[in-house]
Formats: C-alpha cells, sequence, structure tokens
C-alpha cells in the first residue's frame, strides 16, 4: 500500500516518516493558507468531527470549502490522514468512530472532500481533490 495523491484516509499509517499535525492544528495551516509539507500525517480526524456534535454537518461544509480554497495544499502532495475507528463504504463512505467499548458514531466523510473517496484497499480511501 502507498500514499496517492492528495488525500488518504488510512486506519494504520502507509508511512511513519511523515511530519504530524492534529486535524486541528491542519485545518489552521490550511485556513492561514501557509505552507504545508508536500507529505504530511493528519491524526485525530474523527475525534475532531466527533466533537463538533450537532454543528457536525456545517463543519464539514465549512471543512470542504477550505480544502478546495487553500493554497497550502499542492495538486502532488500526500496527506495521509490516520483514523481509529472502522472505515467502510456503503452509498458513502462513513468512518465509525469508537465512542466507548463497543459503541461508534458513524461519520459521512465524503463531504469533506472535492472528489469522492474510492477504495484502494480495505483500509484505506483516496480523493484525488
Amino acid at each position: 500500500m502507498s500514499l496517492k495523491p492528495i488525500y488518504n484516509v488510512v486506519n494504520s499509517p502507509v508511512t511513519d516518516d511523515l511530519p504530524e499535525y492534529t486535524a486541528l492544528e491542519f485545518f489552521r495551516v490550511c485556513a492561514r493558507d501557509e505552507e504545508l509539507p508536500t507529505r504530511v500525517s493528519v491524526n485525530h480526524l474523527g475525534q475532531f468531527l466527533l466533537y463538533a456534535g450537532d454543528s457536525r454537518p456545517s463543519l464539514i461544509r465549512h471543512l470542504h470549502d477550505l480544502l478546495r480554497d487553500t493554497d497550502s495544499i499542492e495538486r502532488y502532495s500526500m496527506i495521509q490522514f490516520v483514523v481509529d475507528g472502522r472505515l467502510f463504504n456503503e452509498e458513502v463512505v462513513r468512518l465509525g468512530v469508537p465512542t466507548g467499548r463497543s459503541s461508534y458514531v458513524d461519520i459521512e466523510l465524503d463531504e469533506l472532500f472535492v472528489a469522492p473517496l474510492k477504495p484502494e484497499s480495505a483500509t484505506q480511501y483516496v480523493a484525488s481533490k
């Protein structure tokens, strides 16, 4: 398994030697159009979206617009979102974020990215923009 341009949502890191950002740090850098390395690892996306609670749909729309408009990400960038939980693809790609011993909250991830997420493997989904 290897990273693909641009966005990779994975259960475990494809590579461990990338600069790491939390989801909050990553989106702040993008909002300010600051420079990012072309290959980065982003952690805690599920928890970041989970804690948005009832405002999650509007947050996802805002982040979608942010990713579409930012100058921080190049078209050859490879962003690895390492998520805790389970990824599954029905009509849309969802992330099951663990909330307890055996409970999950399902969060739709397709709307976050400009291009739809496509399965690369059972543990990796890729969006080209």
